[in-house]
């Protein structure tokens, strides 16, 4: 499969990583979402919805520090926001 993350601007796509590798799409997906980003998912061409892209991402990050789940990430993230 090819990971393809991406941020959108109004006029522009910036490609931000290509790879096979879902570990890496998701380090890089996750670490713009901390930064206050707004990263775009696509696999194999099909751009997913952003719940769906969460997902994804999230187990994957989950598996590898087998620690947080989906929701309490995203909470964690969406207070930082608010806080900032």
């Amino acid at each position: 499969m090819k990971y393809h993350v991406y941020i959108r601007e109004p006029g522009k796509t910036t490609t931000v990583i290509e790879t096979d590798s879902l570990k890496r799409a998701a380090k890089v997906y996750y670490g713009i979402i901390v930064s206050c980003g707004c990263p775009r998912l696509a696999v194999d061409g099909k751009e997913l919805r952003i719940f769906e892209a969460d997902k994804m991402v999230y187990r994957s990050v989950r598996n590898a520090a087998g620690v947080m789940h989906n929701a309490q990430v995203r909470n964690e993230i969406l207070k930082a926001r608010k806080q900032a």
